[in-house]
């Protein structure tokens, strides 16, 4: 459902991701002031030379995955992912269909978790939410 939604490449390789405090050259262009706002990535999507697919080709996947896939609530693009978007070329080898699914049951989880512990209270839709509800009613028939 995640590849035929969101038209995502479903590959054979796991996906590839950098751990805590391990980088490439390619971070130093998305940083701003220690972090990666998405804003900035943005900026960077806009200054890219028009001969220059890879860069402008590697900050929409950064962007698609912080807004729509795979959504914190830093408003930061997930460098980590970097580690699978070296070369371009090879970004469909990747399981990202897999990978996006993973991440959303696992926000699932943490949700149902948080749900038992504090049943009488409230808490914020975040995280994978938005993703779910577009897949659910994009495949929801609304005919009567």
């Amino acid at each position: 459902m995640v590849k035929k939604v969101f038209n995502i490449p479903s590959g054979n390789r796991p996906v590839e991701l950098f751990k805590r405090h391990e980088h490439c050259h390619l971070c130093n262009i998305y940083h701003k002031n220690g972090r990666a706002p998405i804003a900035h990535t943005v900026t960077v999507l806009h200054r890219a030379r028009n001969d220059d697919g890879d860069t402008t080709k590697r900050s929409w996947v950064l962007l698609a995955l912080a807004t729509v896939l795979t959504p914190s609530t830093g408003n930061m693009v997930p460098l980590e992912y970097l580690k699978s978007l070296v070369e371009m070329d090879k970004v469909a080898e990747f399981a990202w269909d897999e990978h996006v699914l993973s991440v959303a049951m696992r926000q699932v989880k943490k949700c149902q978790d948080k749900i038992k512990k504090h049943a009488s209270t409230s808490f914020w839709v975040g995280g994978c939410f938005p993703m779910l509800a577009v897949q659910f009613f994009l495949f929801w028939n609304f005919s009567i």
